[in-house]
């Protein structure tokens, strides 16, 4: 087991440069070990050098952290713009139809699909519902909204597990606001007020 593990993170280090797989000792995949034997989903193990474990469902992930710096950007509809991960947000008119599409997928055309199992990562919203310009910007402590289908107003963080996406992405997810708040998460549906 601790061989497997060192063999996977020498690989994984060598498609990174954000850290390195040659800090990892024994005690560390020992810590692993016994993480995944626990396999409780959302658990992780920091690893030197910047590198982390997190357990996800069917599975576990091992590599750099990505820590998310704040951003907050405009979208034009249509438009599109590029996230400080790497994550592209467009928005566009549907012909013949009042409705705007917001697509989300990694700029690299190859694995253009996320790591995880979703429907949400295309939307459609109703566009005279949508109140004042587009913005795109990181999740913030206490944010929620209404998606549609639900009864009230539901956290960002009880949205994510009940969608199942992984917590290593979930501060990379962007939330997509106008000025009256939250309409959308990928991965999510819309918010009920901008819902078709």
């Amino acid at each position: 087991q601790r061989r497997v593990i060192r063999t996977l993170a020498q690989r994984v280090s060598t498609l990174s440069a954000e850290w390195s797989a040659q800090e990892l000792e024994f005690g560390h995949t020992q810590a692993i070990i016994a993480l995944l034997r626990n396999g409780v989903t959302g658990t992780s193990y920091p690893l030197p050098t910047g590198g982390i474990v997190w357990v996800e469902r069917g599975g576990f992930w091992l590599g750099p952290q990505h820590p998310q710096p704040a951003f907050s950007l405009h979208l034009d509809v249509p438009g599109e713009i590029t996230l400080p991960s790497g994550l592209r947000v467009t928005a566009r008119i549907l012909a013949g139809s009042i409705s705007v599409i917001g697509e989300f997928s990694k700029t690299c055309a190859k694995k253009a699909a996320l790591p995880w199992e979703s429907k949400g990562l295309r939307t459609l919203m109703d566009y005279h519902h949508v109140h004042g310009p587009l913005q795109v910007r990181q999740r913030l402590p206490g944010d929620r909204y209404q998606p549609a289908g639900i009864t009230g107003e539901k956290k960002l963080q009880d949205i994510c597990v009940d969608e199942g996406i992984p917590r290593r992405w979930r501060q990379r997810l962007p939330v997509i606001t106008d000025s009256l708040g939250i309409i959308w998460l990928p991965g999510a549906k819309p918010a009920q007020r901008v819902s078709t």
